[in-house]
């Protein structure tokens, strides 16, 4: 659904709804490994389906990534493995 409204509102909406925030407070939620693989399932399907129109957020969103794959929860090692 994220990516439905994303395309049809431009990168832009990306900013306006920050959305880039908030998976970054999801990823940094260390009491909740469902808040991560959340994050990191939105991360997988943005980057799949809007490409290369993401390139400007990558320095945004690689720490993320980064973060997640030290995370020592071994579902969510499992899940990032695969992306």
């Amino acid at each position: 659904m994220l990516i439905i409204v994303l395309q049809g509102l431009k990168l832009s909406a990306l900013k306006k709804y920050n959305v880039l925030d908030s998976l970054a407070k999801m990823v940094s939620d260390k009491g909740s490994s469902k808040a991560r693989q959340g994050a990191m399932f939105a991360y997988e399907r943005l980057f799949a389906e809007l490409g290369s129109n993401l390139e400007p957020y990558v320095q945004v969103v690689l720490p993320h990534l980064l973060e997640c794959f030290g995370d020592n929860n071994q579902v969510g090692l499992n899940r990032w493995a695969s992306m």
